[in-house]
């Protein structure tokens, strides 16, 4: 539902300071497109700070809250994507040399290894630390935007008519039934 609505944004070209620049565009939409991991994310927290015993009306109104505040989610986030990038490759310059070291007792080229050995450490470095940081500066700016702000159906309509996905959840919503087990989940096991 996230990535369809955000293939609709018209405002994408807005965010970059220089008007007219239709590569710089599709790379926004690209960046864009790459955070949907961390706006996925974040409705799951809203879903967990809610604490609401249905599971499907959390998760479609952490939806609607998303759609109503995605442009100043959307600045954090493409600044946020940007930075990772750039500290990745960062991580990746700096640990090149104690790579090189290490590569250099193995067998075979060394540049090669070395390359090999930093960029996996660099992506270490990514999941470990960069990103865990990055989603928290998101689900901070989505929780401070949302706080007292009351849903607006008219955006639940338009995400409807963006993505029958969204529709889909909306019914489970209404068919939830309390103590049910979720639909994906397996029957429990006799005498388990």
């Amino acid at each position: 539902v996230v990535r369809a609505f955000n293939r609709t944004l018209d405002f994408i070209g807005s965010l970059l300071p220089v008007p007219g620049l239709s590569q710089v565009t599709k790379l926004v939409g690209m960046v864009v497109h790459a955070m949907t991991t961390y706006i996925d994310e974040t409705i799951f927290s809203y879903s967990l700070a809610r604490g609401d015993e249905n599971p499907w009306r959390s998760g479609r109104d952490g939806l609607v809250y998303y759609a109503q505040n995605c442009k100043e989610i959307l600045k954090t986030s493409i600044g946020i994507v940007l930075l990772e990038k750039v500290l990745t490759i960062v991580a990746f310059l700096i640990l090149f040399a104690p790579a090189f070291v290490v590569a250099a007792l193995m067998p075979g080229n060394a540049a090669f290894w070395a390359f090999v050995i930093s960029a996996l450490f660099a992506f270490n470095v990514n999941a470990a630390l960069l990103h865990p940081l990055f989603l928290i500066m998101i689900m901070t700016k989505f929780h401070v935007c949302i706080q007292g702000q009351e849903i607006n159906e008219t955006w639940a309509g338009k995400l409807n008519n963006v993505s029958g996905k969204f529709g889909e959840i909306t019914k489970r919503m209404h068919d939830w039934k309390p103590g049910a087990p979720a639909p994906d989940a397996p029957a429990p096991q006799p005498g388990v």
